[in-house]
């Protein structure tokens, strides 16, 4: 069946599975009608789908063949007495147990959850899985995951979220991340695609991280460390970053850091420009300070209050820091 496409596939799928709805229905039979081998073929896969046997499921195309051309030979000599038998090709019976392949595959697998997509194109989302577990997206990242889990907890990100992981015993949360693989129990952490390496940064718990599919090269990571997945290889070290999900919390907390660590934080977080004036007095301040959701004029008042020093305004998302003028 030359014109044979995966949407027709589909529709053959739910409408002998009975899932098709009314105009599903009506466009197979459309197809049916359209050609005698469509006919022939549809008739071939409704009495294979309804009949007393099983179709047999399998890759072996000779073999899926002399299954469907066993039974048809077995129906043809009960019926030979009653009724003409539209006789088929090897090429159209062929083809026709490539279809009930198709179908025993669209049978297992259509079956799974629908799969949803989140994309954070215009700014960072959040989203609550059926679990309870919380993903927040930052803003152009995605994650693929299914309405309703299974016997695991499976997700699919391209590029940066942070996870608050419900726990589950027996359920472990797997993220697929390009060529690693996340899996927990129940912990909060980061992971972050983006570039030619995977960063997972744990916040609360434990966390397998390794290459996709092979756990028994996984690295666990713990509260406050960092790993790396590059080249095959998984290395970790202490998180020396205290704001790395800030995008998420919206928290920026800074412990005797350097105006130039912080005024570094604050740029990227606000997505501004902040200059440094080179007078010593500011290059070697030192500040303690927590910004709590706050908008970036809020910060830089809060900041000059606390250093002493003046911050102005001098363009559009364009700040400088020097000393204040007697």
């Amino acid at each position: 069946m030359s014109n044979m496409n995966e949407q027709i596939h589909n529709l053959l799928g739910k409408y002998f599975s009975g899932e098709a709805t009314v105009e599903e229905k009506e466009a197979v039979q459309r197809w049916a009608g359209e050609h005698p081998d469509n006919r022939a073929e549809f008739s071939l896969l409704s009495e294979l789908w309804n009949g007393p046997a099983t179709p047999l499921i399998t890759f072996n195309t000779d073999r899926a063949w002399a299954a469907v051309d066993a039974k048809i030979r077995a129906q043809e000599g009960n019926r030979s007495r009653q009724a003409p038998v539209i006789r088929m090709s090897r090429y159209a019976i062929g083809i026709a147990a490539a279809l009930v392949l198709v179908l025993g595959t669209w049978w297992i697998f259509g079956q799974q959850p629908d799969m949803q997509t989140l994309v954070a194109s215009a700014d960072a989302q959040q989203v609550r899985l059926q679990d309870g577990s919380m993903v927040y997206l930052k803003k152009g990242s995605s994650i693929s995951y299914p309405e309703t889990f299974g016997d695991t907890r499976k997700v699919s990100l391209e590029g940066e979220a942070f996870f608050d992981v419900v726990k589950d015993p027996a359920r472990a949360f797997i993220i697929s991340a390009e060529e690693a693989e996340v899996r927990v129990l129940g912990t909060s952490f980061s992971v972050n695609t983006a570039g030619d390496q995977v960063e997972l940064i744990v916040k609360t718990g434990r966390v397998l991280f390794s290459a996709a599919g092979d756990e028994e090269s996984g690295v666990t990571v713990v509260a406050g460390e960092r790993a790396i997945y590059s080249n095959d290889i998984v290395s970790k070290q202490a998180n020396a970053d205290p704001n790395f999900n800030a995008w998420q919390s919206r928290t920026l907390e800074f412990s005797d850091a350097s105006l130039q660590e912080v005024v570094s934080a604050l740029s990227q977080f606000y997505h501004t420009t902040i200059d440094l004036d080179n007078d010593p007095q500011v290059r070697q301040t030192r500040v303690t300070v927590t910004f709590r959701n706050q908008t970036v004029a809020a910060a830089m008042e809060d900041l000059s209050l606390i250093t002493g020093l003046a911050i102005e305004k001098t363009g559009p998302d364009h700040y400088t820091i020097r000393t204040k003028k007697d």
